[in-house]
């Protein structure tokens, strides 16, 4: 009977140890898609609070849990870019002359055109 209670003493210290390590891999899980989480929310978040008129903590709180899949569509929606400024020059490009000549020319026959019209 004592062979019998030192390994069920054993076999309980081992099956302790094991459950120690499994919550410490499931807090070290957690902890690495909390931050992953939050280096998603990051550049929203800010965009988000403008939009809506919500605080940056309670989007956070809102968001904590949504899909990963919804954060990468509102990470697409929101892009990268910052904020521009009303009237502040914007990130489209568009088809223009590019050279000083080009530029000059245009002007001349837009010129031209007014005094013909």
């Amino acid at each position: 009977m004592n062979e019998k209670s030192l390994l069920m003493t054993k076999v309980a210290t081992v099956l302790d140890i094991l459950a120690e390590t499994q919550e410490q891999h499931a807090a070290e899980k957690t902890a690495a898609e909390t931050a992953r989480r939050e280096e998603m929310l990051s550049p929203v978040l800010e965009k988000l609070a403008l939009v809506t008129g919500e605080d940056h903590d309670s989007l956070r709180n809102k968001l904590a849990q949504a899909d990963p899949e919804v954060l990468k569509v509102l990470t697409k929606v929101a892009g990268d870019d910052s904020i521009t400024e009303l009237g502040g020059p914007g990130s489209d490009k568009t088809a223009s002359a590019n050279t000083r000549e080009d530029k000059t020319a245009a002007a001349t026959e837009r010129f031209g055109d007014w005094l013909v019209s």
